[in-house]
């Protein structure tokens, strides 16, 4: 080969944009002439701060959001848009459309960059393993490729303190809302629908992540053979792990009595979480603190076993992958 295998990042379509709250609100009214606007949108509005021709013109707005958005790659159909109550000064709304993806797969830059990395491969073995790993990329985009599917964003809207005429309302901002942890909230304003009236398609495009390019299709396939090749060298050198007796015995075993059901809260996950894993192939350690509560006679299983490594405080997760290093945590580029 002509160079150092790297790891595949797939390509994944994020389709849901979410989005958050401020002060309070007064809704005047907006020239009907907005409905005209809204085409094929169907508009239902429980939101007692907008009118419905308030709501007709903000999802004309997001309408056209989407569709600048992903222009090159889907088409839609269908739109329609409901409107609720969010938090002081905000409006909640989701718009729903069927969404058909229309990039030909076999030619995106993407697969392209493949094509090409492909190509710089010499050894006959690892050309096959890429070209299948080319194929079954392919395979995945083309379950959506020309198949519409409803598909749903969830917006929210900041409002100005004032709407008493169009250009009111076009001061209001869409922003975007993604959830973290336990529903803590972390808000992302976009633009103002003014703004959106008055974007480029490619300017729509540049206030989000590039989308994939033809170089990351190529270091995809050096960055997956790479990983292969550390897989295949641990399990001929280390261990054999075998995910099939995994699963087998977590469905033979799935409605077993829980071992610590009373004695852990309730709670077994852990505990029946490892006893998977270990019919797998990995072994018991208890240097590691990864063994069971029968090992040779200890009452209480290791804390890495029966924990899960959430509170990072050892645990399933910690010795595995940070400890053992059994298993590799990746990144995937979105």
């Amino acid at each position: 080969m002509k160079r150092k295998f790297k790891k595949i990042v797939p390509f994944c379509i994020a389709l849901n944009i979410f989005l958050m709250p401020c002060q309070d609100v007064y809704a005047g009214s907006v020239p009907a002439d907005t409905q005209e606007s809204s085409g094929q949108i169907q508009v239902g509005n429980d939101s007692v701060v907008l009118t419905d021709d308030e709501a007709a013109y903000i999802s004309v707005c997001a309408r056209d959001f989407i569709l600048k958005r992903y222009e090159d790659k889907f088409v839609f159909d269908n739109f329609s848009a409901d409107f609720e109550e969010g938090n002081i000064g905000y409006v909640n709304f989701d718009v729903v459309a069927d969404m058909t993806y229309i990039e030909n797969p076999y030619n995106t830059n993407y697969v392209n960059g493949m094509k090409e990395a492909i190509a710089e491969i010499e050894d006959e073995d690892y050309k096959a393993v890429a070209e299948q790993i080319k194929d079954d990329y392919i395979k995945i985009q083309m379950k959506s490729y020309l198949v519409p599917e409803r598909t749903g964003f969830r917006y929210q809207i900041k409002m100005p303190d004032v709407v008493e005429t169009k250009e009111d309302l076009d001061n209001c901002i869409l922003c975007s809302r993604t959830e973290i942890g336990f529903g803590n909230d972390l808000v992302s304003p976009i633009c103002s629908l003014g703004d959106i009236n008055n974007m480029t398609s490619e300017e729509v495009k540049g206030l989000f992540d590039a989308a994939l390019t033809r170089e990351d299709g190529r270091e995809s396939i050096f960055e997956e053979l790479e990983e292969l090749n550390q897989i295949k060298l641990f399990a001929t050198e280390t261990i054999n792990y075998n995910c099939s007796s995994a699963v087998t015995y977590a469905k033979n075993h799935a409605k077993d009595e829980p071992e610590f059901s009373k004695d852990n809260g309730q709670s077994d996950c852990a505990n029946f979480v490892s006893a998977c894993i270990h019919k797998g192939g990995i072994p018991y350690d208890k240097a590691g603190d990864w063994f069971p509560s029968t090992y040779k006679d200890i009452g209480y299983p290791g804390d890495n076993w029966m924990r899960t490594g959430f509170y990072d405080n050892g645990g399933v997760k910690t010795y595995l992958v940070d400890k053992k290093k059994y298993f590799k945590k990746v990144t995937k580029k979105m």
